[in-house]
């Protein structure tokens, strides 16, 4: 697997998910990494490397679900 790259960013989710930056959860696109998973050029994937990746977009997700609840919030009080 590429280091950089969306499959890259999904591992290191799925395994260091606190080393990961802001920047990147940001920058990561879940509909691209899913696709690229599920169409691997090289080789086909094993089911327990499928897993992991799976596992890092859906932190990748929840990360990005919880930066626009923050940002939410903070328009929400300062509209008030």
């Amino acid at each position: 697997l590429p280091r950089k790259g969306p499959l890259g960013t999904a591992w290191r989710a799925a395994h260091v998910e606190r080393r990961l930056a802001r920047s990147e959860i940001s920058a990561a696109d879940i509909a691209t990494t899913v696709d690229e998973i599920l169409r691997f050029p090289d080789v086909p994937l094993s089911l327990r490397v499928s897993a992991y990746l799976l596992l890092g977009v859906a932190r990748i997700y929840s990360r990005k679900v919880v930066y626009l609840l923050a940002v939410s919030n903070e328009t929400w009080e300062k509209v008030k």
